[in-house]
C-alpha cells in the first residue's frame, strides 16, 4: 500500500486527531481563573452547576489578599455585569486558601437552600475583567430532581445490537454492557415520574457488523432480507431482553421516540410498532435520518453531515443493480465490513502516533482549504488508507466483501470499492467525492449544501471535529439552545458561543453502550436534560460497574 503521495500536513490532520486520547469532557475555553479546577462559561444564558457549601477557586498564579477585594460573588443577570459589583451576595466569604498559594476559597454554605440559584463569579485585575457562571445546586451527587413533575429527557444512543453469529463468535460490539443497560432503564422505570421521554437517538441495532466473507444479512448462514434480519437481531435472548426493558419503560408512562442512525437505517415506522407497540414515536425526515425537535431543542444521531455514513443516493447509480429507487449504501458499509474482521481477528488496533497530532486550530484550517475536487479526492484517499492502516488484516486486499443490499448483489474487492491513491478509479463510489455530487447529496439529506467535504469526512469519532461542526450549523442563529448527537461515541458537554452579542448554547454528545474493548472512549453514557421552572440543565451520566449512576461532568444550565 503506497501513500507517499499524501500531504503531511493533512495526513497528521488526519491520523493524529483520529488517534488523540479523549480526556474527560471539559467546559472550554480556558481562563485565568478555574472553579474547582473546571473550566466555566463566560456565555450569557448558560451556567456550570456548582455546589453549595466551600467552592475552590484556582489561579494560574501566586495570588494575594489584593486578590480578594477584586472578586465578587452575585446573582445572574443577563446581560452580565461588565464592571466589578460593589458588593457580593450576602453571607458569601472569600479566603486565601492556607494550603495553596494559587487558591481562594468561596464559602456559599450559609447559602443552603432546596432551590437551585443562579449566580455569576466575577474578577477584575488590571488587564482583564472575568465573569464565570454557576449554578449552585442543592447536592449534585444527587440526580437534581426538583419538581414533582415529569421533567427529564433521557438521550442514548449506539448500543449497537448484532446478531447471534456475533455473539457467538464476540465480534459483538455489545456484550459485557448489556447487564448495565437494563440497570440504567430500570432507573428510569423507578423514577417514572420524573422522566418524560427516552429519545433512542440511533444505532440501537447494528445491521453491518459483519466480518468478511460472511453474507450482510443471513440467519443459520441463509441470507434474508434487511427486515427479516432485523427480526433475527431482535430475537437473541440478551437483545430481546433490552428491548423488552424499553417497552416496560413505555408502560411505565415514559414516551419512547426512536431516530434512525446510520447502522439501523434499514428500522422505519411499521418495524419500530412491531418492536415497541403503536406508542413509539418514529421520527424521520429522509430515508435513514431524522431529527427529533422538541421546543428549542434538537437531537439527532448526526450522520446526515458525514461524507462518510450519510445516505448516498448518487455515486452508484447504474452498477450492478443500483438504480434511482435503491440507491442509498454509503462507503461506511465496506469499511465496516473490513473494521469487522479485524475485530473478528482479535487484532489490536494499529499505533499510529508517530504521525502526529493535530489542534483544533489545525482542523478548522484544513476545513478552510476544502471544496475544490482535487481536494476532496484527496481526503477520500487519506481516509482509506487511514482505515486499512488502523485496522490491518493480512490479506484484506484480496478478501471478496458479499454485499447484497441496496442494489448491490456482487462480492467486491478492495480496489472496487476503495480509494488506495489519487490515481486509482474503484468501481464503486467514483463520484462521491466531486464537489457538486456532494453539495446535491446533503440537500438530499435535508442539510446544508455549503457544509465542508473534509468535515464531513471527519465528523465521527474525531476530536473536535463534531463540535465545529454543530457551531457552523448552527452557530449563526438563536434557534436552538440545545443540540445534541450521537454518533461518533465519545461522550462530550460543551458550551458554544455565537458572538459578543448572543446568547450562547449548549452541545452534547451522547457517547455510546458499547463494549470497552470496542471503544476508546468513556461508555455506558447519557444525556440527560432537565426542563422545568428552575431552567434547562443537561448533563452526561454513566452507568458505572458498581451499578450506580455518576456524573461524567459538571452539568449546564440555560434559563
Amino acid at each position: 500500500m503506497n501513500i507517499s503521495y499524501m500531504k503531511k500536513g493533512l495526513l497528521a490532520i488526519l491520523l493524529g486527531l483520529m488517534m488523540v486520547g479523549c480526556k474527560p469532557p471539559v467546559i472550554f475555553p480556558t481562563y485565568t481563573l478555574e472553579v474547582d479546577d473546571e473550566q466555566m462559561s463566560t456565555v450569557p444564558g448558560v451556567l456550570v452547576e456548582q455546589p453549595y457549601g466551600v467552592i475552590t477557586l484556582s489561579f494560574s498564579d501566586e495570588i494575594d489578599e489584593s486578590v480578594l477585594q477584586n472578586l465578587r460573588l452575585v446573582d445572574y443577570t443577563d446581560p452580565v455585569p461588565t464592571v466589578l459589583p460593589k458588593s457580593s451576595i450576602a453571607g458569601v466569604s472569600f479566603t486565601l486558601d492556607p494550603n495553596d498559594e494559587e487558591q481562594v476559597l468561596l464559602d456559599c454554605s450559609k447559602l443552603k437552600s432546596s432551590e437551585p440559584r443562579a449566580v455569576t463569579l466575577a474578577y477584575e485585575n488590571e488587564e482583564q475583567f472575568v465573569t464565570a457562571h454557576m449554578m449552585l445546586v442543592p447536592d449534585t451527587a444527587a440526580t437534581t430532581m426538583y419538581e414533582e413533575q415529569k421533567v427529564y429527557t433521557a438521550v442514548i444512543s449506539d448500543i449497537h445490537l448484532n446478531d447471534q453469529r456475533s455473539m457467538d463468535g464476540e465480534w459483538s460490539w455489545f456484550i459485557e454492557n448489556q447487564p448495565y443497560l437494563i440497570e440504567y432503564l430500570d432507573n428510569l422505570i423507578e423514577n417514572k415520574d420524573k422522566y418524560k421521554e427516552l429519545v433512542l437517538l440511533g444505532d440501537l441495532f447494528d445491521e453491518v457488523v459483519t466480518p468478511i466473507p460472511l453474507p450482510t444479512f443471513a440467519v443459520n448462514g441463509v441470507s434474508v432480507s434487511e427486515k427479516d434480519y432485523l427480526r433475527a437481531i431482535a430475537n437473541v435472548d440478551e437483545n430481546k431482553e433490552v428491548l423488552d426493558k424499553i417497552k416496560e419503560v413505555q408502560s411505565a408512562g415514559i414516551q419512547v421516540i426512536y431516530v434512525p442512525g446510520n447502522h439501523d437505517s434499514g428500522v422505519d415506522e411499521d418495524l419500530l410498532h412491531e418492536f415497541f407497540g403503536s406508542g413509539a414515536k418514529f421520527v424521520s425526515d429522509v430515508q435513514g435520518l431524522g431529527s427529533y425537535i422538541s421546543s428549542d431543542m434538537l437531537m439527532e444521531h448526526s450522520h446526515r453531515y458525514d461524507a462518510i455514513c450519510s445516505p448516498d443516493p448518487y455515486s452508484n447509480i447504474g452498477i450492478d443493480e443500483v438504480t434511482q429507487d435503491n440507491a442509498f449504501m454509503s462507503i461506511q458499509y465496506f469499511n465496516t465490513r473490513i473494521a469487522a474482521t479485524h475485530r473478528q481477528k482479535g487484532l489490536v488496533k494499529a499505533k499510529l502516533s508517530d504521525y502526529g497530532y493535530a489542534s483544533e486550530s489545525d482542523l478548522l484550517a484544513a476545513v478552510n482549504q476544502s471544496g475544490t475536487d482535487d481536494f476532496n479526492k484527496l481526503v477520500m484517499a487519506l481516509v482509506c488508507n487511514v482505515v486499512l492502516i488502523a485496522k490491518h488484516v493480512e490479506g484484506i486486499d484480496t478478501m471478496a466483501i458479499p454485499t447484497g443490499l441496496y442494489g448491490l448483489t456482487g462480492d467486491y474487492v478492495m480496489d472496487e470499492y476503495f480509494y488506495l491513491s489519487t490515481e486509482s478509479e474503484p468501481l464503486l463510489y467514483q463520484t462521491m467525492w466531486k464537489q457538486e455530487e456532494w453539495e446535491r447529496r446533503l440537500l438530499h439529506n435535508n442539510a446544508p449544501a455549503d457544509f465542508p467535504f473534509l468535515l464531513g469526512a471527519l465528523i465521527c469519532e474525531v476530536p473536535f471535529a463534531d463540535a465545529i461542526a454543530v457551531n457552523r450549523l448552527f452557530g449563526k442563529d438563536d434557534t436552538y439552545k440545545v443540540v445534541v448527537f450521537g454518533h461518533t461515541h465519545i461522550p462530550y458537554l460543551r458550551i458554544m458561543e455565537r458572538g459578543d452579542d448572543e446568547d450562547g448554547y449548549i452541545y452534547a454528545n451522547t457517547g455510546s453502550w458499547v463494549d470497552e474493548n470496542a471503544c476508546s472512549h468513556p461508555v455506558r453514557t447519557a444525556v440527560e436534560i432537565y426542563d422545568g421552572d428552575q431552567g434547562r440543565q443537561v448533563r452526561l451520566v454513566q452507568m458505572g460497574k458498581d451499578y450506580q449512576l455518576h456524573k461524567l461532568s459538571n452539568a449546564l444550565w440555560t434559563e
